[in-house]
Formats: C-alpha cells, structure tokens, sequence
C-alpha cells in the first residue's frame, strides 16, 4: 500500500492552517474597514430645572408664581397642603384654587374602571367633567357618567359605523349634546350623547364639494369653539374645515408633505388652528389671511414625525408628541415665517429607515435640529408603536403648570414646565406584575441598528390621558395584548387605603368583537 510520507502530511496541514488563518485576518481587516455605524442620539430626561422652564413657571402665564421657599438651617421647606388649607380657611391668605391643587398630583397607580374586549383609542372627560367617553377598535364609542369619579355609571354605547381599522379619533361639542367621530375614511359621523336618543346618525362627508379630495382617511378631528365647525387632519398632508350647517367642507389644503396626525384650534375662536404631521413640523394657520392657501409660519425642532399636539387653548402656547421620543412646547410667536421656511436649507432630518410602529426607536442622526424654535423639550417616554397623546394639566387646578404623555412602556409621565419630572404613574404596579421596560443600551442599538422599549408587548401601552377639570384625578387610556381598559388615577394620602377599596369595574369582555 502506497503511503504519503510522514513531511508531505505535515507540510500540508500547515499550509491548511496558514490559509484558514490569510483568510480569517483578511476578514478581520474587512470588517476594520468597514465605516464604523453612525452615532445615535436619545433624548435625555433633565436632571434639573431649565431655565426657560423656570422663566415660564415666573411669567405668570402658566398661574401664580410659586412663593419663594422659607430658608431654614440652609434647607429649604415648602409650605405644606396642610398649612396651606389653614390659610385658606382662616383667610390668612388669598390666593387661587390651583396654588393648592398643584401640589396635589395624583399619585396611585391606578385603579381599573373599564375593561374592553378590544383596543381604546382614545378617552376624553367632557369639558365640565360629568362624563367620560372612549372609543375602541370595535367601533363603539362608550359614555360613563362620571359625576362621581370613583364610581363611573355606563349610561350608553353608540354603535359606530363601519370604517377601516379602528376609530382613529372622536371630539365632543362645546354643550357636550353630540360627539363626532372619525375612520379611516373621508366621512365623520356625528351622535347624539343623551342616554335616550338613539337615532341616525349625522354623516359629514368632508371630501363631498372639494373637487380631488375623495378617498382619503381622517386621523384627527377637533369642535371649534362656537360648535359650528369641525377641523381634521388626514392622509395626504390635508387640512379641512367643514361647516356643519352648512354641510360643507369650506376649507381644504394640502400644507404638508405627509400625513396629517394631528389639528387642534389655538383658542375658542376660530381663526387660528394647528396641524402637526409625519413632516415633523407644525404649521399656523390663520384663517383671517389665508389668501394664497399659504400657513403663517412654521414650529420647527422634532426630527421625526409628530403624533399629538395639545393647545394651551390661550392662543399661544402649545404642546406636541414627536417619534423622536419628545414632547415639546412651543410658543408661537417664536414661529419661522412661511417665506424664512422657503429660504432656509430644508434637510431632511427624520430616519428614511425607521418605522415606530414596530415598537422601537433607533435614536436620531442628529443631536438637535438645527432650526428648533420649541421653548421646552422633556423626555423619559417611549412615543413608538401607535399615536401616543400628551397633555396639559387642568388649569383650574394646577394652573397648567404640568404637562403629561402616555408612553408605550405603559407609564404616564408627568413633568413640571422646568423639565423635570414630577411624577410616573405605572399600569404594571397597578396590575401588580415586573415593570417590563428596558433601558437604553447604546451599544445594542450600534450593533443591531434598533432599540426596543419592552421585552416584550404583554405589558399596557398607555395611548391616551385625560386630567380631570376639577378634581386632581387622571383617566388613561390603555391597550394590552388581550384588549383595553381606562385606568383611573387619584390622590391618595394612604396608599394602604387603596387596596381595601374595591375596584368599580364595568367590564365589556364578553361583547361580540366586530
């Protein structure tokens, strides 16, 4: 039998390990000249007042200015609730409600006052706070009486019609008598919210009379003021007012690059509105000289796209939600004039790549936007996902000196206007399981070019929050993997008095899911 010789073995087996070991340094010193990823930018939570918060919280726009804090032994001690009340009842001192109610925050977890068979979308006091509406991917649109807020009363289910996905969005009349709701579609449908009326229906087709604007959906819609009118914004970069006794959509735009998210009116007027879309600025609109179709002027300063925008409704101010992961606050005589906007070098700062709705963020490109003119940034939340809505706390009892957003991890952030934060409310604890949230590893997000918020999505993402008028007590909006549910939130002395008052819980688990 032929045999190779003993050298002939070795010297091939060593010129096997010399290649394997060419080729894996030529890989090595590929991957080494491969760019290295760009870096990634996250908001951060301030740690500190900021001082154009500071200034706000003393402008006196936003209530009273706190009283300085009486210094003793070099430590400061705010006056408390207790010693507050006193002064009040013996007329020691006159000031407004909300100087008390601004140190009274709802501070519980939460208690569970609905349940749903599917996702809610949205919920909302009315303006006077008597009652409660929400509406759900199932289209049904749900009041509770809510004059007692520890024990809400179903007093009526409006049966929505039929639309595409889900009811994106619903807005109530300034006499709290009909409640609009809109689809994925051009038409709005208005109700009736007495318990006693069940009639038709009311369609306002706001693509009926503008020649090219059919078959379009709607993502957000707002009452003006006086009742007459209803703003929406929708697919498209649209903007439309519609008349309701006119039946007529009297004012349709295009003003955007992408999707409409979100419209609001500045004040109870009708003159001046918002419109905040996936373009990632806000637009102003002043109806009184709109003569070229042509918005006012520009807020400038999210780097994705925007999801809510929430009016102080005194003209001026105004808060917003963006896919940045940051709620800002904008003054809007800080606004870039239409004809700044065109001469200014329009980069395109939002991430081609990234998609919120699948529950991560990337982090940004770039640290700011070169262009922000926002007064106020705060950060914490994860706005991923779906639509999450932000807010200003009630001013009869707070002044507005908070502003507050839903998150997809399932908390409600409560920040003072300084940035920092005030306070977090969690479904979990409410729910007794882990907090299920993930901090941000940089590192991760280098390597795999992603973050995500959860481990994983059995936990409550809180869509939507609504502070109550008069009372210092918080409903949220939430969805679940198994359906929805509204949370109500209360200030509570003893916590421990919680566990021994029984949840008040009208569940809708069983209804037929449509």
């Amino acid at each position: 039998m032929f045999r190779l010789p003993p050298d002939f073995r070795l010297n091939n087996l060593r010129e096997l390990l010399r290649n394997q070991e060419e080729s894996s340094n030529g890989g090595a010193a590929a991957r080494a000249a491969r760019p290295p990823p760009k870096k990634r930018y996250f908001p951060e939570l301030a740690i500190e007042p900021e001082e154009a918060g500071v200034q706000l919280l003393n402008s006196g726009e936003f209530g009273c200015p706190s009283p300085p804090h009486t210094l003793t032994s070099s430590r400061r001690y705010p006056t408390s609730v207790r010693t507050k009340l006193m002064a009040r009842e013996i007329g020691a001192v006159k000031r407004p409600r909300y100087d008390l109610g601004r140190h009274v925050l709802p501070n519980c977890h939460g208690r569970p006052a609905v349940r749903l068979a599917s996702r809610a979308y949205c919920g909302q006091f009315s303006e006077d706070g008597s009652f409660f509406y929400t509406c759900s991917q199932d289209f049904q649109v749900r009041l509770f009486d809510t004059t007692d807020p520890t024990s809400w009363q179903h007093y009526k289910t409006i049966h929505g019609s039929s639309g595409r996905w889900t009811i994106t969005d619903a807005t109530l009349s300034p006499d709290n008598s009909k409640i609009a709701y809109s689809s994925i579609t051009s038409t709005v449908h208005l109700a009736s919210t007495t318990p006693d009326d069940a009639g038709t229906h009311d369609a306002l087709d706001f693509g009926s009379r503008m020649s090219g604007y059919g078959g379009f959906g709607i993502w957000s819609l707002r009452f003006s003021g006086d009742g007459h009118e209803i703003c929406a914004g929708a697919t498209g970069g649209a903007i439309y007012v519609y008349d309701i006794e006119a039946r007529k959509t009297v004012l349709g735009v295009t003003g955007h690059r992408d999707d409409v998210n979100a419209v609001c009116w500045a004040d109870e007027s009708t003159n001046v509105l918002f419109s905040g879309s996936d373009d990632s600025v806000i637009r102003v609109w002043d109806r009184r000289s709109m003569v070229d179709g042509r918005a006012s002027g520009v807020l400038a300063g999210h780097l994705e796209g925007i999801t809510f925008i929430s009016p102080k409704k005194d003209g001026r101010y105004v808060l917003s939600n963006g896919k940045d992961q940051t709620t800002k606050l904008w003054d809007i005589r800080k606004l870039i004039s239409e004809e700044q906007w065109d001469h200014t070098a329009r980069v395109d700062y939002t991430d081609a790549q990234y998609d919120y709705r699948e529950a991560y963020y990337r982090g940004s490109l770039y640290e700011k936007h070169p262009n922000d003119v926002s007064v106020m940034s705060y950060a914490g939340h994860a706005i991923v996902s779906t639509l999450i809505r932000c807010g200003f706390s009630a001013p009869a009892t707070t002044g507005q000196q908070y502003v507050y957003s839903g998150s997809h991890c399932g908390r409600l952030f409560i920040w003072n206007l300084d940035g920092t934060l005030a306070k977090t409310l969690n479904l979990d604890k409410a729910q007794g399981r882990r907090p299920n949230v993930r901090k941000i590893d940089t590192d991760e997000v280098s390597r795999t070019g992603r973050y995500r918020g959860r481990e994983n999505d059995d936990g409550s993402c809180i869509r939507d929050a609504a502070w109550h008028p008069s009372l210092p007590v918080i409903a949220t909006t939430s969805w679940h993997s198994t359906g929805g549910a509204i949370y109500v939130h209360e200030f509570m002395e003893d916590h421990s008095a919680l566990a021994s008052q029984p949840p008040v819980v009208k569940s809708f688990l069983r209804e037929r899911r449509r």
